[in-house]
């Protein structure tokens, strides 16, 4: 088994400064490590290839000292490493990277004497970066290479020949996937547990003993640059920071404002809502229409009619038994030909598993700029383009990104940042249902089971969210706050620390390196407040923090602060909770 890791190079996320005249991150005299969830599909691959044997390669793209990670990524275990490095690839967006990386993969898999396959098996990729926490550029490089894509993989489970069966994490639980191989995976944090680099791994990565080339370009690869269509328009706490753009239609011609409503087995999802009220906004703004996209199979006539009431103008349903659950490659061929054929001016998606999947892939299929995880979206006026406001850097930085040449405008949006559209009973809009063509259906990815989340109630959808830090102190102390949890009616989150000693499994875990949430009552026991937790966590409506650390960094984004020991606060506050719940 042959596995290309992309690997990338992050600086230490509290070690972040900005240069305010140019917008961009100051690298010099910050350290730079292995981004951690790179670590974990490094040790996936070094696992599959215990089992199976083979040959790992490493591939980062940056300057000189990214050679420093790849040397770590041999001394864990990898067999050799190529760094991509190029004056021109300076300040490259998930776009462009995508695309460099993609033309490296290529030529890595023409070098091998195994042409049967594109030379390679997997490519294995961490979920996300930690700097720009986009999650685009492992879809980006299986929409390059024509690949079939596997993301949020949690288990890899088995490989028999060219398919390998994988578990996949979904905001529901999971779901069992065959893939056929070549394929790009996307990996969790609970795929695989790090190794830590080795002494003999350490003497392999020596300068001398170990070789790892440089490449200016890639065979076939143009300059990134060129393609770029994106420019930051304004700062929030610091300021602009890369987002993913590309090349696409021109701006002239296009009109209307789609939303991509998301279903499962039918029903349409929450977030289809939320996504309507963003959209009405930008529609009114722009005098246009609001048009909500759903692919899927036999979805009810109810659901789509409240799609009109809750604000759309226009509902167009691609429907095919082969789209009943989301699949990547006909998902994509599916809404690519949509935006190809209607012309959309803008297409907005949740930031789900579904829609940070879906959206890269399609972005690259045609051609267009997408920014990622937005919170804030607006038009420009004069111009009408869209500004898209999005965190970075651990959410230090807040950026706003337009892409005034190209179309469609693209950007995903984080759930629970926006109200569900309010229904009108009997508004009224047009409803089509258009049979999916099908060509536009192959698929190398079949889904062959799912298993519901064990938990009541899933992080990403809660409205009330509990969070367990490091000072709980050990495991069984987590029943403490069972109650308070019960009071609330509330989902169970953790901090990594609590999650990395195996106190809660990774599905409860908060933060850079695990879910996003935005519920509207947040409640942190323990929990110190370090970035990468409040990254994912600080758009919360409200936030209530106990900590017996009064300069707790907690306290700072926190509406209302307990200052105390939790194993007599928390007890008393269910109390109280029960008691006033016993009294209504």
């Amino acid at each position: 088994m042959r596995i290309i890791v992309p690997i990338k190079q992050v600086p230490e996320t509290n070690a972040v400064k900005m240069d305010e005249a140019t917008g961009t991150m100051i690298r010099e005299g910050v350290e730079g490590i292995i981004n951690p969830l790179d670590l974990y599909s490094i040790e996936a691959a070094i696992q599959l290839r215990e089992q199976y044997g083979g040959e790992i390669i490493a591939l980062s793209m940056g300057p000189a000292k990214a050679m420093s990670a790849l040397k770590e990524a041999i001394a864990m275990g990898i067999d050799r490493a190529v760094l991509l490095s190029h004056r021109a690839f300076a300040g490259s967006d998930t776009w462009a990277t995508s695309f460099a990386l993609a033309a490296a993969i290529r030529k890595l898999g023409a070098d091998s004497p195994d042409q049967d396959h594109f030379g390679f098996d997997l490519v294995l990729c961490g979920e996300r970066a930690t700097d720009g926490d986009t999650g685009q550029v492992g879809p980006g490089i299986a929409s390059f290479l024509d690949l079939p894509v596997a993301s949020y993989v949690s288990k890899i489970e088995a490989v028999e020949g060219q398919t390998c069966r994988v578990r996949r994490l979904v905001e529901e639980g999971y779901e069992t996937l065959e893939v056929r191989m070549p394929a790009v995976f996307t990996v969790v944090k609970e795929v695989a547990n790090p190794r830590l680099p080795t002494l003999r791994g350490k003497q392999k990565a020596h300068p001398g003993s170990q070789d790892i080339p440089s490449q200016d370009h890639p065979a076939g690869a143009e300059n990134p640059r060129r393609r770029r269509a994106g420019h930051f328009v304004g700062r929030g706490s610091a300021a602009r920071f890369l987002a993913a753009e590309g090349s696409g239609m021109s701006a002239m011609g296009q009109s209307g404002v789609w939303v991509l409503a998301e279903q499962s087995a039918g029903r349409v999802q929450r977030i289809s809502h939320e996504l309507l009220t963003r959209g009405r906004l930008l529609a009114d703004k722009r005098g246009t229409d609001l048009t909500a996209v759903i692919l899927g199979h036999r979805i009810s006539a109810e659901d789509l009619t409240e799609l009109i009431e809750r604000g759309a103008d226009r509902v167009l349903a691609m429907e095919a038994p082969q789209l009943e659950y989301f699949l990547p490659e006909p998902y994509a061929a599916c809404l690519a030909g949509l935006l190809q054929e209607r012309k959309p001016e803008i297409m907005i998606a949740g930031a789900t598993t579904t829609g940070r999947t879906l959206m890269p892939y399609v972005a690259v299929r045609v051609g267009a700029g997408l920014t990622a995880d937005c919170t804030v979206l607006d038009i420009e006026e004069g111009t009408g383009n869209l500004l898209q406001t999005r965190p970075a850097i651990g959410g230090n930085i807040m950026a706003t990104i337009k892409t005034p040449d190209h179309r469609p405008q693209m950007a995903t949006v984080r759930p629970h940042s926006a109200p569900p559209a309010r229904r009108q009973i009997g508004r009224k809009g047009e409803i089509t249902r258009l049979a999916a063509p099908e060509p536009l259906l192959t698929s190398r990815v079949k889904r062959v089971g799912f298993q519901a989340a064990a938990e009541e109630h899933g992080l990403t959808d809660a409205e009330t969210i509990v969070t367990v830090g490091r000072g709980i102190k050990k495991g069984e102390n987590i029943r403490i706050v069972n109650g308070l949890v019960e009071s609330l009616d509330a989902a169970l989150g953790a901090t990594r620390d609590v999650v990395d000693r195996g106190w809660l499994s990774y599905p409860h875990q908060i933060g850079l390196s695990g879910k996003t949430v935005t519920p509207k009552l947040y409640v942190a026991i323990g929990v110190s407040g370090s970035i990468q937790h409040m990254a994912g966590m600080q758009t919360s409506e409200t936030i209530v923090a106990v900590n017996a650390d009064p300069d707790a960094q907690i306290f700072r984004v926190a509406d209302f602060g307990i200052v105390g020991d939790l194993f007599e606060v928390v007890p008393a506050l269910t109390a109280k909770l029960q008691e006033l719940k016993g009294t209504k």
